[in-house]
């Protein structure tokens, strides 16, 4: 197992990786910027590095530099959580370069999934069903071509997206050619990537994935479903599991799910993506990191994930990988993502003092958070505060323990949250 393991993200996911770490008796590592020196990953990790930008691999590749000397005496590793750079292969060839170990899927991997055309041409090849679309589409002229082939409404998206971001829905052909150029230049400034390609739009439709660990040598298991459908402006709100749908179409989405990791040869954690309309299941993309929402699997199946990452990463020759026999789910769980936003005003972000937080417990429950009395919730990052899952024997236990849950979650000061907002939602569960 690993002596060190540099975390190359913040807040929320930052405390879970170093929660994992202390358990596997691991020394961690926080990088940080000058907005974010007195986050809780900061105040809990062994030792911290400041940097200036948490998405440049620039600052990466310094650390690494930095830690070289360390390398000698320790097995060092660098876990990127979630987020672009988890996505980001260029991450992986620097700790390749350095030999220090990155807790994720190799580089090439990453660097073929993060291209949603080569993914969705990687599906296509295990017999998987992807949404009927475009390859790449580089002129107005053939946008607008291609769109009228397709017919409308249809979906922008950028080849590189990821996170939500880099798709917009068009109508019309009026609102063609405004839209291209604007998700193109959204993709040049957030992924270094202006490719975009058409879908065609997929209405009344669920959003459902499979959490996945592979081992190696196409050997890969799956931890069941999340129903991840509701979301605001592409991003999930609450998730759970299981999801309401047959077992013959379960089987069908966990099978589509191993065929493509094991067509790429995934290794460590990741989920796949897919669109359900009715009994139609499209592949959608793969997420070759862990997610927001990997505690719900957990909850449900028992194993703990950010150890396997761990596991799987180390390559100790004494780990025993689990098989799919040893992976059973109990019960129902649910997870509710709450943000420092106003959902009276369109989730505006609300930044500010937290003055109090009262975080309840629960066998039944886990938070996991970032935030302590005093803490300052900046404007500058992503405004997830805390995840809040529960496990329940079926769907309505859970709910209700839910309900409870978020009632007893105090969040008091500055800042608004989108507890009322989830409270409410949970009711059409």
């Amino acid at each position: 197992m690993f002596d060190k393991v540099l975390i190359a993200n913040r807040g929320v996911i930052a405390v879970r990786i170093i929660e994992a770490c202390k358990e596997l008796g691991i020394k961690t590592i926080a990088v940080y910027t000058p907005d974010d020196e007195t986050s809780m990953h900061v105040k809990l990790a062994n030792d911290a590095f400041c940097i200036s930008n948490y998405d440049d691999e620039a600052e990466y590749i310094s650390i690494c530099e930095e830690i070289e000397a360390d390398k000698r005496k320790y097995n060092i590793a660098i876990h990127p959580g979630y987020g672009f750079l988890a996505e980001n292969e260029v991450l992986g060839e620097v700790c390749k370069y350095h030999n220090i170990s990155l807790v994720g899927p190799r580089p090439d991997v990453i660097e073929r999934l993060g291209n949603k055309l080569q993914a969705k041409e990687g599906a296509r090849k295990t017999k998987v069903e992807t949404v009927p679309g475009t390859g790449e589409i580089e002129t107005e002229k053939d946008a607008l071509k291609q769109a009228s082939r397709l017919s409308y409404p249809i979906m922008i998206k950028a080849v590189a997206g990821g996170g939500g971001r880099g798709i917009e829905r068009v109508n019309s052909e009026r609102e063609l050619i405004p839209t291209y150029r604007r998700v193109k230049g959204l993709a040049k400034i957030l992924f270094r990537n202006d490719a975009v390609f058409f879908e065609k739009a997929v209405d009344e439709f669920r959003h459902i994935e499979v959490q996945i660990v592979g081992y190696g040598k196409q050997n890969v298991v799956h931890f069941y479903e999340r129903d991840c459908s509701i979301q605001r402006r592409n991003q999930k709100l609450i998730e759970f599991s299981p999801a309401d749908i047959s077992e013959s179409l379960r089987e069908k989405l966990t099978d589509s799910a191993l065929r493509v990791a094991r067509y790429f040869d995934y290794t460590n954690a990741g989920t796949v993506e897919f669109i359900v309309a009715g009994n139609n299941v499209y592949f959608m993309e793969v997420n070759t990191r862990i997610q927001v929402e990997h505690r719900v699997s957990e909850m449900l199946t028992g194993v703990d994930l950010a150890k396997q990452q761990f596991e799987v990463a180390a390559n100790d020759k004494y780990f025993k990988p689990l098989k799919q026999k040893d992976i059973n789910r109990k019960g129902f769980a649910l997870e509710c993502r709450i943000y420092a936003e106003d959902p009276e005003k369109d989730f505006w972000p609300t930044p500010g003092v937290v003055e109090r937080i009262e975080i309840p417990t629960a066998p039944y429950l886990i938070v996991d958070t970032h935030l302590y009395n005093g803490y300052k919730v900046g404007s500058t990052y992503d405004a997830l505060i805390a995840n809040v899952i529960v496990h329940g024997k079926d769907k309505e236990d859970a709910v209700e323990k839910m309900r409870k849950s978020l009632l007893e979650l105090k969040i008091e000061g500055e800042i608004k949250t989108t507890i009322p907002f989830h409270l409410e939602k949970i009711k059409e569960l």
